[in-house]
């Protein structure tokens, strides 16, 4: 991720399918249930075409960069993220997080590849007294409204398949080519 991307992605000012914003976010102090909200994410855009990133350090309201606190920043490391969220993946996933300091603004970003060749399950549940995080064997996608949910309807669950399907035929091809 190249500062030029991100300021790209800042200028977007707007969440999509492939790019969530998040005001603040300490991976160190957050609780289980917090990572598991970011876990969600990530599930989702593992299985929505092209991936996506989350951006931390952007402003709720207006979605302006604000940065986070240096503590925040120092909190992200990309084994911690991934060996949190391979608790949850299956097929186990990775991610990458990069860490910039642009116009005096501390932002971190988890960057998000499709799923290689099968789409990725919710291995297991999380839940907080009050409502049910992560679901397991739940297939999570990114919706048109910039939301993380469950996928809903078979016409989700084909559109998934026939990536999967694609995938798994060019990489058979690949293999096959001399």
């Amino acid at each position: 991720m190249t500062d030029e991307l991100l300021r790209r992605l800042l200028t977007t000012k707007t969440e999509t399918r492939n790019l969530d914003y998040k005001q603040a976010f300490n991976w160190s102090s957050s609780t289980n249930d917090q990572k598991c909200e970011i876990v969600k994410d990530i599930l989702a855009m593992l299985n929505t075409q092209d991936g996506g990133r989350i951006v931390i350090g952007v402003a709720d309201a207006d979605h302006a960069p604000i940065g986070v606190d240096q503590q925040s920043f120092e909190s992200f490391d990309t084994t911690k993220v991934n060996d949190f969220l391979r608790k949850y993946t299956d097929p186990p996933c990775s991610c990458t997080v990069y860490k910039h300091e642009i116009d005096g603004c501390r932002i971190v970003t988890i960057d998000v590849a499709e799923f290689k060749e099968v789409p990725v399950l919710c291995k297991t549940n999380a839940s907080s007294p009050s409502k049910h995080i992560l679901k397991q064997s739940g297939l999570y996608i990114r919706t048109d409204k910039a939301t993380s949910e469950l996928v809903s309807t078979s016409e989700e669950i084909r559109e998934l398949l026939g990536r999967a399907l694609l995938k798994k035929a060019i990489n058979c091809f690949t293999r096959l080519r001399p």
